[in-house]
């Protein structure tokens, strides 16, 4: 079992890891406010979710428009019960 997180910005590795469990990139419902402070994600069949919004399934495209526009590192592990988990946060002090 990995339980080791790693992190990267490369497109290729993002994809490859994600869809070798089945998962597929997300945008978030945005609030009432317009704004939103994790405009995309990745959802997994099966896998619980931390989150209760309405999503939206988007194109590896879009994802990967969003996420360098936000300068954003993709975390990502297999937690105690085997199941894909993934973080996006701010590259700043993150990957040179």
């Amino acid at each position: 079992m990995d339980q080791k997180m790693q992190a990267t910005t490369d497109h290729h590795e993002i994809r490859q890891w994600v869809e070798k469990y089945d998962g597929h990139p997300i945008r978030l419902a945005y609030d009432s406010t317009g704004a939103t402070t994790d405009p995309i994600s990745i959802e997994f069949p099966n896998v619980k979710k931390d989150f209760e919004q309405n999503i939206q399934r988007i194109d590896w495209d879009e994802f990967f428009a969003i996420f360098d526009n936000n300068q954003l590192v993709f975390k990502y592990f297999l937690d105690d019960e085997n199941e894909p988990m993934v973080l996006l946060s701010s590259r700043k002090g993150e990957i040179s």
